[in-house]
């Protein structure tokens, strides 16, 4: 039985971007070789000489993929586009893959447990300063620490705008407000002091 990889094509923000799914169990595919059942998928990365489960990369080719990966972080970024599974889960879940490494091979590399790296994947733990900082320094600074932290921010952003939730909880906390009275008909008419 083949394990066929197949790509996927996605437009993020005008860039191509590819995903890669596995699919066990295809009927009629067993007696081709991996890299034909791989469509598009190049030969030098899809080879029968796998380590672990993943194929093996250049590095060269894990270079492009990195830098492709930041490309897309920073256009995500720079989008007034708020898109919920771009989330910081999903950008360090491609961090990994596309340097074709196991979760627990990525833990070891920068320091943290498995189960720290489990929880950052699944949106179960929010990251430090430190992790970020850890992702820059294994990244050789191609992918510095501000990215992650821009990513992280935004996704804290769109929770305030969004959270109706704590606005009602938190008012309850508020003995006073200020209150302005005609504040907005008097900046139409311009009658508003400059300071």
């Amino acid at each position: 039985m083949k394990t066929l990889i197949i790509k996927e094509k996605k437009e993020l923000f005008g860039l191509h971007h590819f995903t890669q799914r596995k699919t066990e169990n295809i009927k009629g595919t067993d007696s081709l070789p991996l890299s034909e059942n791989a469509g598009n998928t190049p030969p030098e990365i899809c080879n029968s000489d796998m380590k672990n489960g993943l194929p093996r990369a250049t590095k060269k080719q894990i270079y492009h993929q990195l830098q492709q990966l930041k490309t897309e972080l920073e256009a995500y970024i720079t989008s007034d586009a708020f898109i919920e599974y771009l989330s910081f889960s999903y950008f360090l879940n491609q961090y990994i893959r596309r340097q074709n490494k196991l979760d627990k091979q990525f833990a070891t590399d920068i320091g943290v447990t498995h189960a720290a790296i489990s929880q950052y994947l699944n949106d179960h733990r929010k990251p430090t300063k430190e992790f970020l900082v850890r992702l820059e320094l294994h990244s050789n600074n191609l992918i510095p620490a501000i990215l992650w932290f821009k990513l992280v921010q935004k996704e804290k952003e769109h929770e305030i705008i969004t959270d109706a939730y704590i606005r009602m909880t938190e008012n309850k906390h508020v003995k006073s407000k200020l209150y302005f009275p005609g504040k907005i008909s008097k900046l139409k008419a311009g009658a508003g002091t400059s300071c």
